[in-house]
């Protein structure tokens, strides 16, 4: 009896102990998603921390978007903390971009250490996902049947991530008012005032009492057609010319070798003319963008498309431009120059490239222009020493003798452009075909073995300011 007794005492005691050691130290509560909406979201999230410790919190919300044309992945943190025993609501902040498709979000919760240190898998003690997929309306589709393509690394800016703000921009030059946009995407006025106003902010924009009118063009596919075939026929202009001018080139080359400007050894890499040894960085660098392409862009205006900007977050209202159709009415080209009191800095792509644009990276990037670091790997660029002064008598020699045939060429595209609607062709409208002429000329050489590309196509050029030629 005795021995029975002892026995329920034990199991008396156990059976409490175990109910406090089942239940869970952190329990989130429901997560309502009911009224989520395109833009800013701030979801009242209910946690309750049943330990005697005290407890930091970070929720990560991953949130892929899949549009129609346009697809964009991004990741918020909101960092809390609880005291022991404590119940409360957390705000967990993010932004759902304006894409018309499927848009998918993940709440993963993390207790963690401090919430300045790296998250780790280990952390994680809940996660929540969820699926959201709005009808499109129906008003939308003609807006969706062709890619929408804005210029290189603009892409990356907060201003045009989502499929809404770029079909918006076509609505803006149709002259439809904030209300008639509203009523077509079905979303609230103040959306659409909201997005109209950061345009207007970033000089992308004119705001005139309410009515709204583009700083830049924008390129219906029937416009983009007709340009292309001009840039096309450019295109077979140039590569037939630079062909012919070839020989020039190496003698050229030689002659500046002989004159000590240049070293006979094309592996020395600190000698700033040694990048002539390679024709292909060269030409597509300094003769169709340095040379022709300020020519037919800007005319005596340094071509400095990213100035005071950086690829992260692009701004440049000066080149932009919007264009329906895709890849294929798309140069792929990428062209920058980047100067400061005592340097200078090129840098070419024969495709454009990708940047590691995460929050640290773009802090630094702010300080200093992009380095071989912010190129994701696959893009990393050959680097070359650079003394424009060996570089430009070869240019100019094979370029100047083609800029009367260029303003020919721009007068048949503002022809063409005035027969679309526009009254001027702008720096971004002109940035636009140039992309599209030297990107087909370079193929071309390339097609034709008058050039050899060379590595990944990137490249990138440091020279000192003293050694430039004006």
């Amino acid at each position: 009896m005795n021995l029975i007794k002892f026995i329920l005492t034990i199991l008396i005691t156990i059976v409490p102990f175990s109910n406090v050691i089942a239940q869970p130290e952190i329990v989130v509560g429901e997560i309502e998603l009911s009224k989520t909406k395109w833009g800013e979201m701030s979801i009242p999230i209910e946690i309750s921390n049943n330990t005697d410790n005290l407890k930091f919190i970070t929720i990560k919300i991953e949130i892929n978007s899949h549009g129609a044309t346009l697809s964009s992945n991004k990741n918020f943190h909101t960092n809390t903390y609880l005291i022991p025993f404590e119940s409360k609501i957390t705000y967990a902040k993010f932004n759902i971009p304006a894409n018309f498709g499927q848009t998918d979000l993940k709440f993963t919760f993390y207790d963690v250490v401090d919430t300045l240190d790296e998250i780790l898998p280990s952390q994680k003690f809940f996660e929540q996902p969820f699926f959201l997929k709005p009808r499109i309306p129906e008003k939308i589709y003609s807006y969706l049947n062709e890619k929408i393509t804005l210029p290189p690394m603009v892409d990356n800016g907060s201003e045009f991530r989502s499929e809404f703000s770029r079909v918006l921009l076509f609505m803006v030059q149709e002259g439809k008012t904030t209300k008639e946009i509203a009523e077509i995407a079905k979303v609230d006025v103040e959306i659409v005032s909201k997005l109209l106003s950061l345009l207007v902010q970033s000089n992308y924009i004119n705001n005139e009492q309410g009515e709204y009118s583009l700083n830049f063009p924008v390129i219906t596919v029937d416009e983009a057609e007709v340009s292309r075939q001009l840039a096309l026929e450019t295109a077979d202009y140039l590569s037939s010319a630079i062909k012919n001018d070839m020989p020039l080139y190496f003698n050229l080359r030689d002659s500046l070798v002989e004159e000590g400007l240049i070293s006979a050894d094309s592996n020395e890499f600190i000698d700033g003319g040694v990048i002539t040894y390679n024709p292909y960085a060269v030409i597509g660098t300094f003769l169709l963008w340095y040379e022709l392409g300020q020519n037919f862009i800007t005319r005596d205006i340094p071509l400095i498309i990213y100035d005071n900007t950086n690829f992260c977050k692009a701004h440049i209202p000066y080149y932009m431009y919007a264009v329906q159709g895709g890849d294929v009415f798309n140069g792929s080209h990428f062209y920058s120059i980047n100067f400061n009191n005592s340097s200078y800095q090129f840098q070419f792509g024969d495709s454009i490239p990708v940047f590691k644009c995460d929050d640290e990276r773009y802090k630094r990037m702010r300080l200093r222009w992009a380095t071989n670091n912010f190129y994701d790997k696959k893009f990393n660029p050959e680097i070359f020493t650079l003394d424009t002064n060996a570089i430009v008598p070869i240019v100019n020699a094979m370029g100047e003798k083609h800029h009367i045939y260029l303003t020919e060429v721009y007068n048949k595209l503002f022809k063409i452009a005035d027969k679309f609607g526009h009254y001027k062709v702008t720096f971004g409208h002109r940035y636009w075909f140039w992309n599209l002429v030297a990107t087909r000329t370079l193929e071309k050489l390339v097609e034709g073995g008058v050039l050899k590309r060379t590595g990944n196509g990137q490249f990138k050029m440091d020279g000192q300011k003293s050694q430039r030629a004006q």
